[in-house]
């Protein structure tokens, strides 16, 4: 993944899955992680208490957000805990990559604001340093050989398609 520029992977934990619950709780807060990785809890068809008591399991193992459309029955806990809330269209889909440098830039940016990940998607002093070196103009097609090196965590992992590097990522959590 980092050779194709993917510093970042933000999976799914459907909260109907006791199994997926469980393994997320069993994540290491802190480990050696070879990419940024992060979780957000899906709504589901269980009834309002079990949802309640299982949706609060995993916003304190660290999920950052809902995905869902029908949220308006879990709006205030979601409001208590900050949490965010995403419908399904908001989230990139994997069929349809971004055409340019700049859309690739602005949906990236524009997910990490959504999900409140406040030291994610802008350059500026303090923050985390995870960005792509790609060569070329902003408008420019993505397609072919564009990018030049990945830095993950401030550290190079990548240069000219080389591996570099060895865990540099970090579990997102809020």
């Amino acid at each position: 993944l980092l050779s194709q520029g993917v510093t970042t992977v933000i999976g799914r934990v459907d909260l109907a899955e006791t199994a997926q619950l469980e393994a997320l709780a069993k994540l290491p807060k802190v480990a050696q992680w070879p990419i940024n990785v992060g979780f957000l809890a899906t709504a589901s068809d269980l009834n309002q208490d079990e949802f309640y008591e299982r949706l609060v399991r995993a916003i304190g193992h660290g999920v950052l957000g809902v995905v869902g459309n029908e949220m308006a029955r879990i709006r205030p806990l979601l409001d208590w805990f900050k949490l965010p809330r995403l419908n399904t269209e908001e989230l990139p889909n994997p069929e349809k990559q971004p055409a340019t440098i700049r859309e690739h830039a602005d949906a990236t940016r524009d997910l990490a604001v959504r999900l409140r990940l406040k030291s994610r998607a802008t350059i500026k002093l303090g923050t985390t340093a995870d960005l792509l070196f790609i060569s070329g103009a902003v408008g420019q097609s993505l397609t072919g050989n564009v990018l030049r090196r990945v830095m993950l965590g401030g550290r190079v992992v990548v240069d000219n398609g080389e591996f570099l590097a060895g865990a540099s990522g970090e579990l997102l959590l809020r």
